[in-house]
C-alpha cells in the first residue's frame, strides 16, 4: 500500500520524528552519498532543501533531499537532488518520482539527479530513469563521473600487493622519515584541519566553500566520517577528510602544507594508506578514492597517484534532468549565457 509522500522542511530536517525516521533508512542503505543527509541541509540554509521521502505499507522505501534555487520575478525553481535519489529497491523507482513530481512540478521549471550509484548498477538506475522521463543533462556537472574503488573484502597483505611499487616504496620513506598520522579526536583538531584546508586551497586560487568549516566538522568526523592529519617533526603537515558512502568510505577533502621543506614527502601516500586500513578494520567493503578525470588519464598527476593503489575503475550513474517548463527553460538558459 503507497500512500502520500512524506516531506520535511525547515525545523523537520533538523531534528523532529520525521528526521529520525530518514536517519534510520539512511543508515540501512548500502550505497548513500552525505548530501542526501539532513545535516547536508542544516550545514546550509534548511529554507532553500526540501527532503521528499515514499512510504510503502508506512516504511520509508525511497528518499530524495532537494535543493531549491527560487528565480525571481516569475516565482518558479530550479530543483537539485544532489547525488540522489537514494532507493532501497529499484521498484520503488517509479513511485518515488511520482511523488517528486507531485511535490516539486507545481513550481518547478526542472529537477536535476546525478544518483550516487556507480558500475553496472548506475547504468541500470539511468535506463530506469530514462523510461521516466529524464534526459541526459547537457550542463557540466560538478559531480565526479567516475572513480577508483579499493576493494576491502579483500586482505590487506592482498591490497598491499596490488600497489605499485613506486607508491610502496613511499609508504616504506614515510615510515623511515618518521610522518606520523592520527586521527582527529576534538573541536581543536577540527578547526586546525579546516584552517589548514582553507589556506592550502587559497594557495592554489582555489575558492573553497564559504560554509567548509561547518562541512568537514559534520561529515568528516562520527557518525558520518573521519579525518587524518600527519605530522612531521612535531608539525601538522596534511590532512585528508573521509565520508561514509554506505558500504564505501570516500575520500573527500585533503590537503598538504605548500611550505618548500614538505616538497617532496610522501604526505598522502602516507595518510591514504592509513585511511585504507581504517577502513577495512571499522568495516567498509571499499575505499573510493573520491574522483577519477578518465579524459586527462595519467597526464593528470593526481590520476597518476590514485592509480597507484590499484583500485577498480567505476563509472556512475550519469547526469539527467526532469524539465516541465523545457521552453521557459531554455529561454533562461539562453539569457544567462548572453549575460555570461
Amino acid at each position: 500500500m503507497l500512500s502520500s509522500p512524506l516531506l520535511l522542511t525547515n525545523k523537520q530536517l533538523a531534528h523532529g520524528p520525521l528526521r529520525n525516521r530518514v536517519l534510520q533508512f539512511l543508515a540501512r542503505q548500502s550505497v548513500c552519498h552525505y548530501t542526501q543527509h539532513p545535516d547536508w541541509a542544516c550545514a546550509h540554509d534548511v529554507k532553500d532543501f526540501i527532503g521528499v521521502g515514499t512510504l510503502a505499507n508506512n516504511a520509508l522505501v525511497a528518499w530524495t533531499l532537494v535543493r531549491r534555487r527560487r528565480i525571481p520575478v516569475i516565482r518558479l525553481s530550479k530543483y537539485f537532488g544532489e547525488r540522489g535519489p537514494v532507493v532501497e529497491n529499484p521498484k520503488f523507482l517509479p513511485q518515488h518520482i511520482a511523488d517528486l513530481i507531485r511535490v516539486l512540478a507545481p513550481d518547478g521549471l526542472y529537477l536535476a539527479l546525478h544518483p550516487f550509484v556507480f558500475a553496472e548498477p548506475g547504468k541500470q538506475l539511468t535506463d530506469q530513469l530514462f523510461e521516466l522521463g529524464f534526459e541526459r543533462a547537457h550542463h557540466d556537472d560538478k559531480h565526479y563521473g567516475n572513480t577508483l574503488t579499493i576493494d576491502l573484502t579483500l586482505p590487506l597483505e592482498t591490497i598491499r600487493a596490488g600497489f605499485r611499487r613506486s607508491l610502496k616504496t613511499q609508504i616504506n620513506k614515510a615510515e623511515r622519515l618518521g610522518i606520523t598520522v592520527t586521527q582527529l579526536s576534538g573541536s581543536a583538531d577540527y578547526q586546525d584541519f579546516s584552517q589548514c584546508y582553507v589556506r592550502a586551497m587559497s594557495e592554489k586560487t582555489i575558492q573553497p566553500p564559504p560554509n567548509i568549516s561547518s562541512l568537514i566538522n559534520t561529515f568528516a568526523a562520527s557518525p558520518h566520517g573521519y579525518a587524518l592529519q600527519a605530522h612531521w617533526h612535531g608539525k601538522l603537515v596534511a590532512g585528508i577528510g573521509l565520508v561514509s558512502g554506505g558500504r564505501n568510505l570516500v575520500y573527500e577533502w585533503g590537503y598538504t602544507s605548500g611550505h618548500p621543506d614538505h616538497r617532496g614527502l610522501p604526505l598522502q601516500h602516507a595518510l591514504h594508506w592509513q585511511a585504507i586500513q581504517l577502513a577495512k578494520e571499522t568495516g567498509f567493503h571499499g575505499y573510493d578514492l573520491g574522483g577519477y578525470w578518465i579524459e586527462s588519464g595519467n597526464h593528470n598527476s593526481i590520476n597518476r597517484f590514485k592509480l597507484g593503489f590499484g583500485g577498480d575503475l567505476q563509472t556512475s550513474s550519469s547526469a539527467l534532468n526532469l524539465c516541465w517548463r523545457r521552453h521557459l527553460t531554455s529561454l533562461l538558459n539562453l539569457s544567462r549565457q548572453y549575460l555570461e
